[in-house]
């Protein structure tokens, strides 16, 4: 299977930087144009295949792109892809090289573990080989948080204000820029934690909405978000509370090495607080939300990314020590189940692959 085969390959590259430094960069840069050649040549392979395919193929002209109901700049960006060439092929490779090389800014200026990195991107999320509106605005975003770390609002602010105009849910992560800075001790984390899993349980934000929408303009509002409550309760597995648990406990198992390699990290990386408070907070939402309202959960998803750095900083500190082998095999263990994972969430849109250059009829969504 060539998922095996890919990992396999970003496995090498990862464990030969280990050893050897000087062809790092090239390494990366290697992983990164393999997926995105690899994202490119796909044909009816992946998730939201046809809304996305029909909305570049069948659109003529920008107004019937800005009347598609994307988002302003991803229809501008269809617009001016179709000027140049009619194949999706060609946009497929603009849209995952948006979403690689935007991630690779941050890469490049902030983390040194990078072939690491590309490795668990790929693994985590498929490497943006099989990206949506979202995936560019992950990396777009990623790449502010340089910003944030400089403490430079105002470029911070005007990126996410393009990263709306890709996907609007980006304007959530305007709450990053606050949560990075903040001292937070593993406790209070864990008090976290226990309200918004209480919450989740309780199902409050259902409750809320239900009460909310007798009020006025208020009300259509929280009336629309009900609406999609209900609409996709079918789909919503979480919403079992034993699937809800086992959930909650495999999240949580992750977070424990984060907190036992926290003080250790932060001498060598002061930005690892800050990623694990934008984590920690992504998760937060999740564990309040997720048994109950899809889109809140979706705007979690932009802080899941910072585990990737939090991994490759423990690695960069216990490396040199007798532990690191067994580190570095635990993380390869991890990303092999979180590679499973992302397979299997559509798995048969993703398995088999199929590119451009073969045509097997599938059943696409």
């Amino acid at each position: 299977m060539i998922y095996i085969v890919i990992f396999l390959i970003l496995l090498l590259l990862s464990t030969i930087d280990l050893y050897n430094s000087k062809l790092r960069y090239f390494s990366y840069f290697f992983g990164v144009f393999l997926l995105i050649i690899f994202g490119s040549l796909r044909w009816e392979t992946g998730a939201d295949w046809i809304p996305y395919s029909n909305f570049f193929l069948l659109s003529d002209g920008l107004d019937k792109y800005l009347e598609g109901g994307f988002e302003i700049g991803f229809a501008y960006l269809n617009y001016v892809v179709k000027s140049f060439s009619d194949s999706y092929s060609v946009m497929l490779c603009v849209v995952s090289s948006i979403a690689l090389l935007s991630k690779s800014i941050f890469v490049l200026r902030k983390s040194e573990n990078i072939v690491f990195i590309i490795f668990g991107f790929y693994c985590f999320f498929l490497g943006d080989s099989f990206p949506v509106r979202q995936s560019m605005s992950v990396g777009i975003l990623l790449a502010s948080t340089i910003f944030i770390i400089d403490r430079k609002i105002i470029p911070f602010l005007l990126c996410i204000a393009l990263s709306s105009t890709i996907h609007v849910t980006s304007l959530f992560f305007v709450f990053a820029y606050p949560i990075f800075h903040v001292r937070w001790s593993n406790k209070k984390i864990i008090y976290l934690f226990l309200i918004c899993i209480l919450v989740g349980l309780l199902k409050l934000p259902i409750v809320l909405l239900s009460k909310l929408s007798n009020f006025g303009d208020l009300g259509f509002v929280t009336s629309k978000l009900l609406f999609y409550l209900e609409e996709g309760a079918e789909q919503n597995t979480l919403d079992n509370p034993v699937n809800f648990i086992v959930s909650l406990i495999r999240r949580l198992l992750v977070f424990t090495p984060l907190f036992l390699c926290r003080k250790r990290c932060e001498i060598y990386d002061p930005n690892y607080n800050g990623y694990l408070n934008l984590l920690c907070f992504g998760n937060a939402i999740f564990f309040a939300f997720c048994t109950s309202i899809e889109v809140f959960i979706r705007m979690g998803a932009y802080f899941y990314i910072y585990e990737i750095f939090l991994l490759a900083i423990i690695l960069k500190v216990y490396w040199p020590t007798k532990a690191g082998s067994w580190v570095y095999l635990l993380m390869i263990l991890y990303f092999c189940i979180k590679l499973y994972g992302a397979l299997s969430a559509y798995w048969d849109l993703y398995v088999p692959y199929y590119s451009i250059f073969e045509y097997v009829p599938r059943t696409m969504h």
